[in-house]
């Protein structure tokens, strides 16, 4: 019994892929940045990390083939985090279990270089995230689980940080997209909320690069364009889109396949 719920599981985990077909995975190019930010380090401040991903971004897009060129803290279908969160008018019944989020930033653009659509409002622009300005854009799912029945855009929630639940600012809704799957691992993943980079600069991030070129012949001029701004900053896990995703997914359709009667792996007899 067990193990036939856990091959459903499984298989219920690769279907979740298929949601994010939209995405074209074989056009992008993925590499990921870690910031130096202890103390007295040059990305110990804020600024310091937007300004930094402002500059790349607006370099790499000027390479021959580049549509798109942004930075994301998670990859679609990659992950995220989790915050708890207050939607406002609505008091938290139970304070052991409020309101979560699977939350990500990411710089201008980002939507459109995944393919995923905004169904009301709009994406994030340059000055989204300053102080005063402070915004997010949340999924269909988002919307339906916290504001049934209504549009979201206009309305408002904030994050609870830390052990001690601090709340953060009020973001205002600008924007609804579609639904992704962000955290296919996750049978009851929260929903997805996403924030821009000016208003919570991670100092880990994903660069994604779209491109009408082979992604794959990036590397070498992505690292250029970094190492032009900071020659300090190494990049890593630099692949594309598509063997990220089948990287993080390997063992669950190794898994999948013993569960699955037409798998050649559940047939074989070697």
């Amino acid at each position: 019994i067990l193990l036939a719920a856990a091959g459903l599981m499984v298989r219920s985990f690769l279907s979740a892929h298929k949601v994010n077909e939209f995405v074209p995975r074989d056009r992008i190019f993925t590499a990921r940045m870690t910031l130096p930010t202890g103390i007295n380090e040059r990305y110990t401040k804020h600024t310091a990390r937007v300004q930094l991903f402002e500059q790349l971004t607006e370099r790499l897009a000027a390479l021959p083939g580049v549509t798109h060129a942004v930075a994301t803290g998670s990859l679609p279908g990659l992950g995220g985090r989790t915050n708890d969160i207050e939607i406002e008018g609505k008091a938290i019944e139970n304070t052991a279990t409020p309101p979560r989020a699977t939350t990500d930033v990411h710089t201008p653009g980002y939507l459109a270089a995944i393919g995923l659509p905004i169904i009301q409002g709009r994406a994030f622009n340059a000055t989204d995230g300053e102080s005063g300005k402070e915004v997010a854009v949340v999924t269909n799912a988002f919307a339906a689980k916290y504001w049934p029945g209504q549009p979201a855009v206009g309305l408002r929630f904030r994050l609870l940080q830390g052990r001690e639940r601090k709340p953060g600012p009020w973001l205002s809704v600008i924007g609804v997209t579609a639904d992704i799957v962000q955290r296919p691992q996750d049978v009851d993943s929260p929903p997805l909320a996403y924030l821009p980079y000016r208003q919570d600069a991670w100092g880990g991030m994903n660069l994604l690069l779209r491109t009408t070129a082979e992604p794959s012949t990036l590397a070498s001029q992505v690292r250029a364009v970094v190492q032009s701004l900071d020659q300090d900053l190494p990049l890593f896990d630099v692949r594309t889109l598509n063997a990220a995703l089948e990287r993080n997914r390997w063992f669950l359709v190794v898994f999948a396949s013993f569960f699955d009667p037409g798998s050649r792996l559940a047939t074989r007899s070697d």
